[in-house]
């Protein structure tokens, strides 16, 4: 019961996502495993700021048990980020990561926070620095 009330979420939410061609968004940083980072703005309320992140993964060339070469990665997950620029707090929903064809696998783990401090140093402190001191 879980597995399709889970799998009704997913496809619920992959339907109402903006079309996630690169095009409509502007890229931020990447992290030091190659992961690379978007975002698309959705909204500025006072020193709130409400975006969509999107974080890519590179593709990786790897052997598997019997020594065959495979391709691992290339996925990406996407979610909806609200961000108090005075704080320097964030908290994320509406998240869905989705696999290198692009279709809905799971909900990632951090999935709906709220709250979070930003780490300096972080990916998500980068973002911040992005959204909030660069206007």
């Amino acid at each position: 019961m879980k597995k399709l009330l889970f799998t009704i979420l997913i496809l619920a939410i992959s339907s109402k996502t903006f079309s996630q061609t690169d095009d409509e968004f502007q890229y931020v940083t990447s992290s030091k495993s190659g992961n690379e980072v978007y975002i698309h703005f959705e909204k500025d309320n006072y020193g709130t700021k409400e975006f969509w992140l999107k974080m890519t993964e590179p593709i990786k060339t790897t052997k598997n048990k019997n020594g065959k070469i495979i391709k691992t990665g290339g996925g990406y997950s996407l979610e909806y980020i609200t961000m108090d620029c005075s704080e320097k707090e964030y908290g994320s929903s509406n998240a869905v990561k989705y696999d290198r064809n692009g279709n809905p696998t799971q909900r990632p783990d951090y999935y709906d926070t709220h709250g979070e401090k930003i780490i300096p140093g972080s990916v998500m402190s980068a973002v911040h620095k992005y959204i909030c001191e660069t206007e």
